[in-house]
């Protein structure tokens, strides 16, 4: 016969074994916790090493580690979701309804003159390379003038050439100048072609969100606007920044080139 002592000690141990469950949650990810090695499974679960389980204990633990599982997936689908629906009610109060967007057509009558720097990108890599762009451009005025700019001053997005095999094009940026007499070392001068164009306004609530809407009002424009139009693209957009850029409600003009359709 066992000790008395020993049966006292056993006994104890099935009274709190219920508390002790609570330990076992940092198995949680680990439902069949069977494969855990039996010396770490008494250490975390808090049950003294040696002590015997019975087979309806043992599947009471298993039971309760599988029931935390099932339950903290549910927890986790719910803050996700959650997640989700304040973040589309949050960008739905920071982007500007643009879906009703009719734009301005005018007739460009003098090209636009402007040096800068050019990159060829693709719609999945247009934002990366954008922002090197303009990182690299601004690096270049620190350290060197450009001659001859416009007073007042103006810059411009320029996306020429688009590939619709590829999905491809070149984008350049730059300050707008009166002549390309003189262009500095590292740039090169370009030409915006007069002719016909679409302007469509654009603004954002925050500097941070000027690239999302850009992308937005282009994504608009091409995929909306145009094929319910008279108008085709001719495949050239440039955005057009001034001093209303750096207002305090700043807003830049999208350009698009057209043409009438056949």
């Amino acid at each position: 016969m066992r000790p008395e002592s020993s049966i006292k000690k056993q006994t104890l141990t099935r009274i709190n074994l219920a508390q002790r469950y609570k330990a076992s949650l940092l198995f949680l990810l680990k439902p069949d916790i069977r494969d855990i090695p039996k010396n770490l499974y008494y250490y975390f679960t808090d049950i003294p090493f040696g002590f015997q389980l019975t087979e309806t204990e043992d599947f009471i633990i298993i039971w309760f580690q599988e029931a935390k599982m099932k339950k903290l997936i549910i927890i986790v689908i719910i803050i996700i979701s959650a997640l989700i629906l304040i973040g589309g009610l949050a960008m739905s109060f920071l982007l500007n309804k643009i879906g009703d967007t009719e734009p301005e057509i005018i007739t460009l009558q003098e090209p636009i003159k402007f040096v800068g720097l050019s990159v060829k990108t693709d719609v999945k890599n247009i934002y990366k390379d954008a922002a090197q762009l303009g990182k690299d451009y601004s690096q270049f005025k620190k350290t060197h003038n450009i001659p001859n700019l416009k007073d007042p001053w103006a810059f411009v997005a320029y996306s020429r050439d688009f590939d619709e095999k590829t999905r491809s094009w070149e984008y350049i940026m730059g300050d707008v100048v009166t002549n390309l007499e003189e262009v500095p070392e590292g740039l090169k001068g370009y030409e915006i072609r007069a002719g016909k164009y679409a302007i469509f306004q654009m603004k954002a609530k925050f500097n941070f969100l000027w690239g999302l809407e850009i992308g937005r009002m282009k994504k608009y424009v091409f995929v909306e606007w145009l094929p319910q139009s008279q108008y085709a693209s001719t495949g050239n957009d440039f955005e057009y920044h001034d001093e209303r850029s750096t207002g305090k409600n700043p807003n830049i003009d999208l350009y698009v080139a057209i043409r009438e359709k056949e």
